[in-house]
């Protein structure tokens, strides 16, 4: 098979558009491509299939190291002074040339000395072939890895195949005998069988270095048109910049001219300012308690504690005065006073006894009289007296009215506390539970108060027996666990609370309170005479 190839392996028409570099290895793929080019140029010949299979498993780096190395080995086995030399020692050895140069030599002699002269130019253009491989080699490693295009994949892989064909050409030529180069540089001199594979491979070069030339172009192209750009951006941030400097400079002066302007109308007018001051010092607590007025106006209930208060006096003066002291009533008065002078919150529960309410009312009432001018943090709540009033309350109002009372009693905990205490705030839907909780929350900061509670309206009404008994039972735990001394009072008229004060027995106690029998007329007189709660707790 004729071993000169044409440039045949495709190139890709233009420059493909050049990008940043990649971990593409241009250099490989071409020197892969070259391999497979002359396994389909060399079908069918075995021995130069074998010495492909050999390339393709070093690399061309190693090939021509291998060849150089070949080389050497050849010039070191020729000891000669020059070419003249080489032809003198020729002459003792030419018996070893065969049958062949014999014949040469007696017919046509001219044949044998065009051998040796071929020889020689064979030696020396091999080296200089050699040489220039060496050289183009890193160039078009260098140019594959910084124009990875497939143009230059193309080039790279052509002059590869080249390359290999003709070093190919140069080991076999330097591992045969003496003979058989003889014969080689006498039937096949350079001109005619390695010259196109050396232009060639001078022709790929060039090509290679026309295609980085042009790629390199392209990119200095392309690096003038993105400097052009960013000087063109950088300019018009620069005209945005000077542009919003002149904004700013106006503006600042404007500023200084205003502020300027300002400081002449306040210190011209300092005496007003500081009386308007003085006036908004004054309009501040004025604020204050008008915003606590509006609280207190909207928690303010129907029936204000003090008029349910009377209405139970009333009712009081109205029954019958005459009464006798008994043990009922002894041990009554001696649970009201542990629980007035207990050093601790404390709760007592007045349990009413058949046909008792009309008696534990009383004594709710006249504990409320006892304790209002002693002491100084008092609220209570007393049941609508009215006929047509049971069933009517509900927790909810009862817990305003207390919430109402203890407002009252502070206002500055209030004004200390914005966050929970506001006409918008209280006038929103609140459950029971977050009634007791703000309830809860002012008596702890009252630290010491008392709490009276008869509240049979709200009792008689069926859907808030079981709400207020709740919530007066969390209330009472909730009490005594703070560190407090609030005395809670509960006029119980079912066993509800019974039940609830044994199964927690340090919450306090629970006093039953019967009915009391009527003093006949006929003992009405001499030494009887009317028997009050108040004055015996006094």
């Amino acid at each position: 098979m004729d071993d000169h190839l044409p440039l045949v392996i495709s190139q890709a028409g233009g420059l493909s558009q050049l990008g940043p570099l990649t971990q593409r290895d241009i250099a490989s793929e071409a020197f892969q491509d070259a391999i497979r080019y002359l396994e389909k140029e060399f079908a069918g010949n075995a021995a130069a299939l074998s010495w492909l299979k050999t390339v393709e498993s070093t690399s061309l780096d190693d090939l021509l190291e291998t060849t150089r190395y070949v080389e050497g080995k050849y010039h070191q086995s020729r000891n000669r002074q020059g070419l003249m030399g080489w032809l003198r020692g020729l002459s003792t050895r030419v018996m070893y040339y065969g049958q062949v140069l014999d014949t040469l030599a007696q017919h046509h002699p001219e044949y044998v000395s065009l051998g040796i002269v071929n020889h020689g130019n064979l030696v020396v253009q091999f080296s200089q072939a050699l040489s220039m491989i060496s050289h183009v080699l890193p160039i078009t490693k260098l140019s594959a890895e910084l124009y990875q295009t497939d143009q230059m994949k193309d080039a790279v892989a052509n002059l590869y195949a080249h390359i290999l064909l003709f070093l190919k050409q140069v080991v076999r030529w330097y591992v045969v005998g003496p003979a058989g180069r003889t014969l080689a540089a006498l039937f096949k001199p350079y001109e005619l069988s390695y010259k196109d594979t050396v232009e060639q491979i001078r022709l790929c070069a060039n090509t290679i270095d026309g295609i980085a030339n042009i790629s390199m172009k392209v990119e200095v192209r392309e690096m003038n048109v993105f400097l052009q750009e960013q000087s063109q951006a950088l300019a018009e941030r620069e005209a945005k910049l000077h542009d919003m400097q002149a904004k700013f400079e106006f503006a600042q002066a404007e500023m200084s001219n205003t502020v300027g302007r300002i400081l002449q109308i306040v210190t011209s007018s300092s005496f007003q300012i500081g009386e308007m001051q003085l006036d908004l010092k004054d309009i501040k607590p004025r604020v204050t308690d008008i915003h606590f007025k509006q609280m207190l106006d909207f928690l303010e209930p129907k029936r204000s504690p003090e008029d349910a208060l009377r209405g139970h006096q009333s009712l009081i003066r109205r029954s019958s005065p005459w009464r006798r002291r008994n043990a009922n009533t002894v041990s009554v008065l001696q649970s009201v006073t542990r629980w007035i002078s207990s050093p601790a919150s404390a709760v007592l529960v007045l349990q009413a006894q058949p046909r008792a309410q009309a008696r534990v009312k009383e004594i709710a009432t006249e504990v409320i009289e006892l304790l209002r001018p002693q002491a100084r943090r008092l609220v209570w709540y007393l049941s609508d007296i009215r006929s047509d009033a049971n069933g009517t309350a509900d927790t909810s109002d009862l817990l305003r009215s207390l919430v109402f009372q203890s407002m009252k009693l502070a206002p500055d905990l209030v004004s200390s506390s914005p966050e929970l205490f506001s006409v918008a705030k209280l006038s929103g839907s609140h459950s029971c539970e977050e009634w007791a909780q703000l309830l809860g929350w002012i008596l702890r900061r009252l630290n010491e108060s008392f709490v009276i509670i008869e509240a049979d309206d709200v009792i008689r009404n069926d859907s808030q027996s079981s709400q207020f008994a709740q919530t007066f039972q969390w209330l009472a735990q909730h009490l005594n666990e703070s560190n407090t001394r609030v005395k809670l009072l509960i006029v119980s008229y079912d066993t509800t609370w019974r039940s609830y004060m044994e199964d927690n027995e340090g919450l306090g106690e629970i006093a039953d309170v019967w009915r009391e029998a009527p003093v006949p007329r006929r003992m009405r007189r001499g030494n009887s005479r009317m028997f009050s709660y108040r004055s015996a707790l006094s």
